[in-house]
């Protein structure tokens, strides 16, 4: 940006020459400029017109305006980032020794296919109240997630690894599987949503070492189509584990009345691992607006403990919000056992799955004295494991434990569920009997050895609550 006596003029690495920059500043002599690249603001000092200010001009539409890592290079002290990261093919940037890495808002990071970012016990944030793009995992959804030893990388995708405390906050989406930018109120996919797809993303913690964290971020982890439509590959090399998901309150502008909107998200993914995590919602939010655990569409995927550790979803308004609209997508196993829900209006709601698994799992259910509040809501679902499961509830009106609706003609089993002080227990709705739908015979659905303790009813057949 240069001051002239006639406005303000920019020019970026792209461009040839130097175009005017008005943004309905009067035509005057600009006397200073300032640069706030944390803020994202331009402040203007004018001959006898004042201050002025508006935000910058996006700067990452071009990866010419980026800076590209350079081979082995580290970053393990406190930095400023003013612009875009590339980290290049056949390159590794390493973020480590607890330094705090602030980037600049609406700024990304880029990880290329054949590249790896590691983020190992630091911090990569926005540190001046407002918000950055988050991490893009650039991937080939139409090659393999094969890992070649010889170089250290995945050959065609892109590769993100936190670890051992490592943390991102204040992102419009802290890490994604996919190429896009945010732009104005929302984000732009350059190639299409889900082109980029296959990226690898794993967190972890070793032994002794903290849970990584995705803090304040409007979206958390997400992953979009792989492989393309067409191809079949193995299980997803990517996993989430030993991380701690957390919203505490109002996000940084432009989201300033806003909370997070999801922690994880998986569109046409399969074989994703999610182990022994924690997810806070704000309690200080409305409930309807805590957001959710686990979104997902047309994925397959093991919501599962390790180490004996479960994972925990504390006050989100749904835990595991699961919905198959193409069942030829799903090649893979439905796993939801041995976690916790507290405080959590709707814990599992599952659609469209053949074979879904809801077992073993324990539910406290929030108090709500105007929203329905369930355990498990299971929808044009069948041949399904919905087993020892136990549920407490607070006995208000309009507690459920697990709904059934429309199964279908197959002979589906709800058993051996405990479930304590809730309005209904078990709750069949709609078509869920062979006979009924008229073909080959069957006995449908079945609710066999639940137990109930001060539940107003224990099994009804009911019409959609």
């Amino acid at each position: 940006y240069v001051g002239l006596d006639y406005g303000i003029y920019y020019r970026d690495a792209s461009m040839s020459q130097w175009s005017c920059f008005t943004n309905e500043l009067p035509n005057v002599m600009i006397s200073e400029l300032a640069i706030n690249y944390c803020e994202g603001k331009l402040t203007a000092g004018t001959f006898g017109r004042g201050m002025w200010e508006t935000d910058l001009l996006p700067i990452h539409n071009t990866t010419s305006n980026a800076y590209q890592t350079t081979t082995g290079e580290i970053w393990s002290t406190n930095q400023r980032r003013n612009t875009d990261v590339v980290v290049p093919t056949g390159k590794t940037l390493t973020i480590n020794n607890g330094a705090i890495i602030s980037m600049a808002r609406n700024t990304f990071i880029k990880v290329m296919p054949g590249a790896k970012l590691l983020i190992d016990g630091a911090t990569v944030t926005n540190s001046c109240g407002y918000m950055w793009s988050g991490i893009q995992v650039v991937g080939n959804p139409a090659q393999p997630q094969s890992f070649n030893s010889g170089t250290g990388y995945y050959n065609y995708q892109g590769w993100l690894q936190m670890k051992n405390g490592a943390k991102i906050e204040n992102a419009y989406v802290a890490a994604m599987a996919d190429e896009a930018y945010y732009s104005a109120s929302d984000y732009t996919y350059p190639n299409g949503l889900g082109t980029k797809g296959g990226g690898v993303i794993q967190a972890f913690a070793t032994s002794g070492n903290p849970n990584c964290t995705i803090n304040q971020c409007r979206n958390g982890i997400g992953f979009t189509r792989y492989p393309a439509q067409g191809y079949t590959q193995p299980p997803n090399k990517s996993y989430i584990k030993q991380t701690t998901f957390t919203c505490s309150g109002y996000l940084n502008p432009p989201y300033s009345s806003q909370y997070t909107n999801e922690f994880i998200a998986m569109w046409d993914v399969h074989g994703i691992a999610v182990y022994a995590n924690t997810f806070n919602g704000a309690t200080s939010a409305p409930v309807t607006l805590r957001g959710l655990g686990i979104h997902s569409i047309d994925a397959d995927y093991r919501v599962l403990p390790t180490g004996g550790i479960p994972n925990t979803f504390n006050d989100v308004y749904r835990g595991v919000y699961a919905i198959v609209t193409n069942p030829s997508e799903i090649t893979g196993s439905f796993i939801v056992d041995q976690n916790v829900f507290n405080g959590c209006s709707r814990s599992v709601y599952v659609s469209g799955f053949e074979y879904p698994s809801v077992t073993r799992n324990t539910a406290n259910l929030t108090l709500s004295t105007t929203d329905t509040t369930y355990f498990l809501y299971s929808s044009a679902s069948n041949y399904y494991s919905y087993e020892e499961n136990a549920v407490t509830g607070q006995s208000q009106t309009k507690s459920y434990g697990i709904i059934v609706n429309n199964s279908g003609p197959y002979d589906n089993l709800v058993y051996k569920n405990s479930l304590t002080n809730l309005r209904y227990g078990c709750v069949s709705m709609n078509q869920n009997a062979g006979s009924y739908w008229n073909t080959a015979p069957g006995i449908g659905l079945q609710f066999k050895c639940n137990i109930y303790t001060n539940v107003f009813f224990n099994e009804a057949v009911y019409t959609c609550p």
